[in-house]
């Protein structure tokens, strides 16, 4: 489980809703597991791009709930910044192939040739058994459905695989350079885009 916290203040963050703290006002923040559906309805400008059910943990749910920072059941985490982030999970322990990501939309198209920086910063969830060493990012130009709670097997634009994430602690900061080579791309997915091995 890997929770993920955006902020952005040197540039134009072009992330709509960085810090996952705009909600649909129809919709209250669940105190137990998200499913895709409820995630994609919940918080605004983010969706599950798959059949995973990615989770929003928020200091707006009561202290017992399974969604609160500082339940020691999931996260066991104060948001980085603002009062909400999210949980997904980057590589299961049962069961090696099961992933989910999280889709977000920037505010205008990259433009071909320029050069950004892509930043956000995560943490491994207290329960958690195993990690990774790979999270990345992948941009299209229109949102993203696939039917799997496998991994997406795709080519992501950067990705980090250095050594494997540890810190339940704190925040590590995951940043990469990125020069887009198509237009209208304006929509990303995040996750991990590899097998078990």
């Amino acid at each position: 489980l890997f929770i993920i916290s955006f902020n952005s203040k040197a540039q134009e963050n072009l992330v709509f809703n960085p810090s996952f703290e705009d909600f649909y006002p129809d919709e209250e923040l669940s105190c137990g597991a998200y499913t895709s559906e409820k995630f994609s309805e919940t918080i605004m400008y983010w969706k599950s791009p798959s059949t995973g059910s990615p989770d929003i943990i928020s200091m707006d749910v009561a202290p017992n709930c399974i969604t609160y920072p500082l339940n020691t059941n999931l996260a066991d985490q104060l948001p980085r910044t603002g009062k909400s982030y999210s949980a997904m999970i980057n590589r299961d322990s049962d069961n090696e192939t099961f992933r989910e990501y999280i889709q977000g939309t920037l505010s205008s198209d990259l433009e071909v040739g320029v050069n950004y920086k892509i930043k956000f910063y995560i943490s491994l969830g207290v329960v958690s058994g195993r990690t990774t060493n790979n999270i990345g990012i992948k941009f299209f130009n229109s949102e993203q459905s696939f039917q799997t709670t496998s991994f997406i097997n795709i080519v992501p634009d950067a990705n980090y695989d250095g050594l494997p994430f540890v810190n339940k602690d704190d925040w590590t900061e995951i940043a990469f350079d990125f020069i887009p080579t198509y237009s209208n791309l304006r929509y990303f997915v995040i996750g991990n885009f590899f097998d078990g091995e």
